[in-house]
């Protein structure tokens, strides 16, 4: 999916494209408009690169997470 978000702006270039969006170029849509969608799946891509980065981070078990909850859950009726 990356690979096809880097290409894609090269269409813009094309005669087809031309002819829609007016004097368009690389990175540039002329008279048309990118919208979010574009945007949107570059940030999903960036999402899918790093979050598994901050997982490393996280408890590794659910057990600990159950624990953890639990304390939690009980810190809070005894305060």
């Amino acid at each position: 999916m990356a690979s096809g978000l880097l290409v894609y702006p090269f269409g813009l270039n094309s005669s087809l494209v031309k002819s829609f969006c007016g004097d368009s170029d690389i990175y540039y849509a002329g008279e048309c408009q990118i919208g979010w969608g574009y945007m949107l799946a570059i940030v999903g891509v960036m999402l899918t690169l790093f979050l598994p980065f901050f997982a490393n981070g996280s408890p590794s078990s659910s057990e600990k997470m159950a624990d953890v909850a639990a304390e939690a859950i009980i810190a809070s009726f005894l305060n």
